[in-house]
């Protein structure tokens, strides 16, 4: 007896389509009227194909147990008006916040929730601020929402801060002792207390060498993993800097490297990370956790004689997971896909009489990237630009950009500023305001 897939109850026709690809329902759509009316009137099926166009995270089979028809109409509805507003740069309402503590230089931004620190003014102007605390606030999602700033604590000047809001309701916060220790305490978002995840709430890092200087920071932090890269940016060449990997739920140190050449990295999945190293070949170092090696390195391109890069920094939002927190406060209506989402370098280079710099912001799809550093195995390990680079990435001139902050995309859009005043400047006639670069292949024509 033939089987005929709409002798099928129209529910399972369509658990079945949530199982298979999103390309594969798209091409569907052309099959036949049947199959078109039952993918165009369901609304999980439309919410999933303009979840992909949008790069959007795509339902499962698993959330039709879990969404009522309303939740789904909230989303398809939540979903276009923001790729409109995006599409127009209109935001939906602007609010102005008060901020009653000192803020510091301490700042980022995850997951809806906007963190600032709390400084201390010492008496000498030529000290810098110090953090003692941090506040943070969950941004409102509609006009005249209140507001409230909360506070976490902490006994140590703080010097940076590592996030994972949407996986593990989690903060990191790095310190300083009085002993000159880098310290990591981890600390639960939602009730700021030690984390219950945590064997170890306080896990020492580093001790810091005399006459080191400035200390910089990068981290992340995704599954079990915590990456971070201490630099010490003046300080002399009897300091190296240290790339550190730690299993944070266990306390576990699993990757240590003496190194000086490495300044910014990011999560390309749950197990790979990306590390830029500024050492000729200047390069994009892609390392697999689990065998706690870096498996290739993705070289950038070849700067003329005179010019050497200097320092990469870099952050791709949203992170990779495993999984979601339990509190579902963290949860957005839309989650933009991480292997879809887009990284951003901030790549600074110096010319030969020290006196000049070129900058630019070098946008690549982590998907690409993953792609790069997961060839066969043994394949080269050193991959020239051109084999890798030339058709993924796009450089950006950043000489009229202000390049100073932290967090600048989200999924595949970058928002910058274009600044002609030079930094630091009190004249506001160069200033011209955001401007959104949009990667998604879908929107570009």
């Amino acid at each position: 007896m033939p089987f005929y897939l709409f002798s099928l109850p129209p529910e399972l026709i369509t658990r079945i389509l949530l199982h298979a690809r999103i390309q594969d329902v798209i091409r569907c759509l052309q099959v036949n009227t049947s199959l078109r009316d039952l993918i165009s009137n369901t609304l999980i099926l439309q919410y999933s194909i303009d979840a992909h166009f949008a790069g959007a995270q795509v339902l499962n089979g698993t959330d039709i147990d879990i969404l009522t028809d309303t939740t789904l109409a909230e989303r398809v509805s939540h979903l276009k008006e923001r790729e409109t507003a995006w599409r127009i740069l209109r935001p939906d309402f602007r609010e102005r916040i008060n901020v009653p503590h000192t803020a510091s230089g301490i700042y980022d931004l995850s997951g809806g929730i906007y963190f600032l620190g709390e400084a201390i003014s010492h008496d000498s102007m030529l000290h810098r601020m110090q953090t003692i605390g941090l506040r943070y606030l969950r941004l409102p999602d509609k006009m005249f929402e209140e507001s409230k700033w909360e506070s976490i604590q902490v006994e140590q000047p703080i010097v940076d801060i590592g996030l994972s809001v949407y996986e593990h309701d989690l903060i990191a916060v790095i310190t300083t002792s009085k002993e000159s220790s880098v310290d990591i305490t981890f600390t639960q978002i939602s009730t700021s207390k030690p984390h219950p995840l945590a064997k170890q709430p306080k896990i020492r890092c580093h001790q810091i060498a005399p006459d080191s200087g400035r200390l910089a920071i990068s981290i992340e932090i995704v599954g079990k993993y915590l990456a971070l890269i201490l630099t010490f940016p003046n300080a002399g060449v009897d300091v190296v800097d240290r790339f550190f990997v730690y299993e944070w739920m266990e306390g576990k140190l699993v990757i240590v490297s003496a190194v000086s050449v490495y300044t910014s990295l990011v999560f390309l999945s749950p197990k790979v990370l990306v590390v830029a190293s500024t050492h000729p070949p200047a390069s994009l170092d892609i390392w697999d956790l689990e065998l706690a090696c870096s498996v290739r390195s993705l070289l950038l391109p070849t700067l003329q004689p005179h010019m050497e890069y200097r320092s990469i920094s870099a952050r791709g939002e949203p992170n990779p997971y495993l999984s979601h927190s339990r509190d579902t406060s963290f949860q957005p209506k839309v989650f933009y896909d991480p292997q879809e989402s887009i990284v951003v370098f901030n790549v600074h280079i110096q010319i030969s009489n020290g006196l000049s710099w070129r900058s630019a912001l070098v946008v690549v799809h982590r998907r690409a990237l993953l792609e790069a550093g997961s060839r066969a195995v043994g394949a080269e390990k050193v991959v020239r630009y051109a084999e890798w680079g030339q058709k993924t990435t796009r450089w950006i001139p950043a000489s009229e950009l202000s390049t100073r902050w932290i967090t600048t995309s989200a999924g595949q859009r970058m928002a910058v500023i274009h600044d002609t005043r030079g930094f630091g400047t009190a004249d506001r006639s160069g200033a011209e305001g955001i401007r959104i670069y949009d990667f998604n292949p879908f929107h570009v024509r």
